[in-house]
């Protein structure tokens, strides 16, 4: 029979189904109950092709990629072009089902999370992200891109002990994390002191306050090297050649009477034996050192040679002076002799104006050496037969 539970039903609105209503039925089924089949997207264009099986089994290949003409056929083609559906959840693909719609739900989800696909992934290319690339694969091009070649990472700029990892020596030269941690690890975690910058605290200002701490050094040291009898042009070199030149400091307490141990307690301790050594009659003895003579002759502005009838005492070095009331100007303060002559003494310095004849002139010492030098000529003008008889 044709009717019945499951069977097919009377298409025709009789009470048995018959032959020519069972397959009426089974064609509708196929192809739908109206004159004309419908339009399909990229397999059918018209919608006024009459729906009959011949016409709707040659639509079945209009596809490209699809090449069967029966029902039947035409699934298996597409079952094949699936594939196995259950290979979608087993044990090597891990989504949760083995339905392609919910698996396509799945990927989405994980790509770009809640929200349309399409949306999402048209942010990846956003004015603020800095990136041109509008689809997943580019967009990961363009970050390796930016990253550089993995592989060009090295661990050899780094001492061993600052790449190692839960103490073992090893380090992943195609890890970025590994070799960040090993700049890091390398640049330190040491304050560098708040007087660097006032708190902001960076390397270039460490280096930079470094090298104003240790002034211009010039190129390659050249600077350190500037002074005469010294050649070392690093830091290091250049105060090791200053110890040299100092000598071994705990030799200067050595000599009788001395107990400083250091440079500067050193040359405090000398100065003070040696007393104030600026050239004053108070300082060096104005009795033993200062000489005053009285010109020979007359002496004019511009002059720098003085007429003396007597220079006995005088000595190169000396400064001079006019103490004759109202010419204290003549000679310019400062004027020393450069050469003393039997009748006259050459001065550095210009007479500033007119020096009479009979003018009295002071002569001081203005060193330590000077001083002695004066003493000693003293000493060998005074004594001699005449005075010592």
């Amino acid at each position: 029979t044709t009717d019945g539970t499951g069977g097919f039903r009377n298409a025709t609105g009789g009470t048995d189904a018959t032959v020519v209503s069972a397959l009426t039925e089974l064609r509708q089924a196929l192809l739908g109950d109206t004159a004309a089949l419908a339009a399909v997207t990229n397999a059918r264009a018209d919608t006024d092709t009459q729906a009959t099986l011949a016409l709707a089994k040659a639509d079945l290949s209009n596809l490209a990629g699809y090449s069967k003409t029966n029902v039947i056929d035409a699934i298996l083609e597409i079952q094949d072009l699936m594939g196995n559906v259950t290979t979608l959840n087993n044990a090597t693909n891990d989504f949760n089902t083995a339905r392609i719609t919910d698996s396509l739900i799945e990927l989405k989800t994980a790509l770009v999370g809640t929200g349309d696909l399409t949306t999402k992934i048209g942010t990846l290319d956003d004015d603020s992200t800095d990136f041109a690339g509008t689809n997943v694969v580019d967009a990961i091009t363009e970050i390796q891109a930016d990253l550089g070649q993995q592989s060009l990472l090295t661990a050899s700029p780094f001492h061993a002990d600052l790449y190692t990892t839960t103490g073992s020596a090893t380090y992943a030269s195609t890890d970025f994390q590994l070799a960040i941690n090993g700049i890091t690890a390398a640049i330190g975690n040491a304050d560098i002191g708040n007087a660097v910058n006032s708190g902001n605290e960076t390397l270039t200002n460490a280096i930079r306050q470094l090298r104003i701490d240790i002034g211009d050094v010039g190129a390659s040291g050249a600077n350190l090297a500037a002074a005469t009898g010294y050649s070392a042009t690093n830091l290091k070199a250049a105060v090791l050649e200053i110890q040299g030149d100092i000598g071994d400091v705990t030799n200067i307490n050595d000599a009788t009477g001395y107990v400083a141990t250091s440079a500067v307690t050193g040359i405090t301790e000398i100065q003070g034996l040696i007393g104030n050594p600026v050239a004053t009659a108070a300082n060096l003895g104005s009795i033993n050192t200062r000489v005053q003579k009285d010109t020979d002759a007359a002496v004019a502005a511009g002059a720098t040679t003085i007429p003396m009838g007597d220079t006995t005492g005088i000595v190169a070095g000396m400064t001079v002076l006019n103490i004759e009331t109202g010419r204290t100007s003549s000679i310019a303060a400062g004027t020393k002799v450069t050469t003393v002559n039997a009748d006259n003494i050459i001065v550095d310095t210009d007479v500033v104006s007119t020096i009479n004849n009979t003018d009295t002139l002071r002569f001081d010492v203005s060193t330590v050496v000077n001083a002695i030098n004066a003493i000693d000529a003293r000493i060998g003008q005074e004594i001699n037969a005449t005075t010592m008889g």
